[in-house]
């Protein structure tokens, strides 16, 4: 049986994500994450709240090969488009992003057991981590 990663299929996951800052700040949000496999792309759509409201985002995925990515994101937070590439290694997905033409850079890795993934990320601006995250992700 081939392992199944975050983005094998059509999938809606219920996320807590917990965001450490480096000054020790700890701050927990609720969202959820959509994903849609058409056949010329991947949709990602993710939601949270935060301090400020709702936050929506969605990523465009283009498939370069059985294991690697590409992908694309509107405006973030009026910070530019994030663009990143994704490396796949069974049930583990490796991410690396900038953001826009600016510093902004980061990773996300996620990894599937079943109906529950674990991801990880930290945003930087440029070597400065600005936060990290550890995300649990209950598919519905």
């Amino acid at each position: 049986m081939e392992a199944k990663h975050l983005f094998s299929e059509d999938s809606d996951w219920l996320c807590i994500t917990e965001l450490t800052y480096p000054q020790g700040e700890i701050i927990k949000e609720n969202g959820g994450l959509s994903i849609r496999i058409l056949p010329d792309q991947i949709v990602r759509e993710s939601w949270f709240y935060d301090e400020e409201g709702k936050f929506e985002s969605q990523l465009v995925i283009n498939q370069i090969s059985s294991w690697q990515y590409t992908y694309e994101s509107p405006d973030i937070k009026q910070m530019g488009t994030q663009k990143g590439t994704i490396h796949v290694d069974r049930n583990r997905t490796y991410s690396k992003f900038t953001i826009g033409d600016t510093l902004l850079n980061g990773y996300e890795i996620t990894a599937r057991n079943n109906n529950v993934c674990y991801m990880d990320g930290a945003l930087y601006y440029d070597q400065k981590l600005i936060k990290a995250w550890s995300t649990v992700m209950t598919k519905q």
